[in-house]
């Protein structure tokens, strides 16, 4: 029986058998952009909703290959064209992108509190 904080699938190929077995919810990776830089994403979620963070807590989905900066269009999750980077490596477009989801999380989580 798997214990309720496993919620993503991980497979490994044995001959021609999938062995599928549930990783820990907030898993860590890094993986390598389009442009060549390194960004490290914690998956969050279920099998029914699910995205990924930056290390500061930035929402992004993948798309393409590579992870680009989560919005919201028509009331769902989607990619947006900024391609995510690592914190230290932002310019310009991409800090106000990233600061201003950073500001919609403070604010959901604020409104989503109980007094």
């Amino acid at each position: 029986m798997y214990e309720e904080n496993y919620n993503s699938l991980s497979q490994r190929t044995v001959g021609n058998i999938i062995i599928c077995y549930p990783l820990p919810c907030g898993c860590g990776a890094a993986f390598k952009q389009a442009d060549g830089t390194i960004l490290k994403v914690m998956t969050v979620g279920d099998e029914h909703f699910n995205y990924a963070l930056t290390e500061d807590g930035i929402p992004v989905l993948p798309h393409d290959g590579s992870y680009y900066y989560a919005c919201i269009e028509d009331n769902q999750l989607v990619a947006s064209s900024v391609l995510a980077h690592e914190k230290g490596l932002r310019k310009d477009r991409e800090e106000l992108v990233a600061a201003a989801l950073q500001q919609v999380r403070k604010t959901t989580k604020t409104e989503g509190d109980t007094p």
